[in-house]
């Protein structure tokens, strides 16, 4: 039975804040606390205490991991709603589907990938509050179906889901968060799938059970891009269409999620520096000197550079940092004096050119986020900008006074924040 929520304004509810990863917690809940009131945060690593919070108090957004031993965050979700009605939930992932999800639709659901800007955490429970009713309802009430398969597959979870809207009935089926099967009506595999998942509202329950059948074999992203597409094309043309079959060359049971960046899209590569040309015939005096390569970065930037490396160096245990240009060797800009930044930028340009090397030589189409060096007595911090792919944020930190969480997220709002 849902309960009568809490009088209290959503504005004085609780921000509940529950991941099995102990210096996350400990960073964003600090984060958070700076920015919504030291009261209003609870921030734990104990799913079983953040149910004890959830059985007394409706909360005003509900951040929370999927995997995590003990209570999952889907069973936690699950007990919010059906305790509370709809509430406003932020899921934070290692595994994220955000092409389908982050910033497509509104909803009282948001996939956060790790490890995520804090400022994309801030605006997100800021704009939770004004979130539509859910649309869907059973164990867990979400606005879109799109919302609740991701939940589940990102839980890896093994069974059928029954759909209902109005007379018409449908049933998908999992197996370990991949969407194997879907019936509806006549309609089976990806065109059953698509008819579903174009129902505006309605309810589900889940049941544990398996089938034999495979009449699906995309990974959960691509499918359900696959169907919004052909929903909306049929949406646009006005007409109603029947959607293709999925591809018989896709490798059964693909368990991969898109893994797109999201809030900003990259820029395109910058134009080559020319080189100081060289003498094509010897000469008995010596050759002149090659002018200095410069970074073909506008003169605006030494003052955004810095601005952006100050907000690092308030971090605990920081040693200094710069923005390194990749394919010059050279630091834009630096802070701090634990560190040769001279030195570190040469060398770890070096790194990150033969890491990548490394992946074109192993076939692996992705990009590099971040890279974590563990000294005994430091942490070397490298995230590359995505939007500049020839730069990259370096800083060092003493390992002792450091919190390593908290500086992936500050080097990630520092990315955000850099305009060039």
């Amino acid at each position: 039975m849902v309960k009568t929520p809490s009088i209290q304004p959503v504005s004085a509810a609780p921000i509940i804040l529950v991941d099995d990863e102990t210096e996350l917690v400990h960073a964003v809940g600090a984060m958070l606390r700076s920015e919504f009131g030291e009261s209003r945060v609870r921030a734990t690593s104990s799913p079983e205490e953040a149910l004890g919070w959830i059985r007394s108090e409706k909360p005003a957004v509900l951040i929370t991991d999927v995997r995590m031993p003990g209570v999952s965050g889907l069973e936690l979700i699950s007990h919010v709603q059906s305790t509370w009605g709809a509430t406003p939930t932020v899921v934070i992932t290692a595994f994220p589907t955000e092409a389908v999800s982050v910033g497509a639709r509104r909803g009282s659901f948001v996939y956060l990938p790790k490890p995520f800007p804090f400022r994309s955490l801030v605006e997100t429970v800021q704009q939770l509050a004004s979130a539509p009713a859910a649309t869907f309802s059973g164990a867990i009430a979400v606005s879109t179906l799109a919302d609740l398969l991701q939940l589940y597959a990102i839980s890896g979870s093994t069974g059928m889901m029954q759909v209902n809207s109005g007379e018409r009935r449908g049933e998908i089926w999992f197996e370990r968060g991949q969407i194997t099967h879907a019936r509806a009506d006549r309609a089976e595999g990806f065109e059953a799938f698509a008819a579903i998942i174009a129902w505006p509202n309605g309810s589900f329950s889940w049941k544990l059970r398996r089938t034999d059948r495979q009449t699906i074999s995309m990974s959960v992203s691509e499918l359900m891009i696959d169907a919004y597409r052909v929903y909306d094309e049929a949406r646009r043309d006005g007409r109603t269409t029947t959607p293709p079959a999925a591809s018989p060359s896709l490798p059964p049971l693909d368990f991969s999620f898109d893994t797109t960046p999201s809030l900003a899209a990259p820029a395109a590569p910058r134009g080559l520096h020319p080189e100081a040309l060289i003498p094509r015939e010897p000469s008995p005096l010596p050759p002149p000197p090659l002018p200095p390569r410069q970074s073909p970065i506008g003169p605006e930037a030494p003052a955004a550079v810095e601005e952006v490396l100050s907000g690092l160096a308030r971090l605990d245990g920081f040693l200094g940092a710069a923005l390194v240009d990749c394919e010059y060797d050279a630091p834009l800009g630096a802070v701090g004096s634990g560190i040769d930044v001279a030195i570190a930028a040469l060398g770890n340009s070096q790194l990150v050119q033969a890491k990548r090397r490394t992946m074109k030589s192993l076939d692996l189409h992705d990009e590099i986020e971040d890279i974590l060096i563990t000294l005994g007595r430091q942490y070397h911090l490298i995230r590359l900008v995505r939007s500049r792919p020839g730069l990259f944020f370096y800083m060092a930190l003493d390992r002792a006074q450091a919190n390593l969480a908290m500086a992936r997220l500050r080097l990630a709002d520092a990315e955000r924040d850099l305009v060039l």
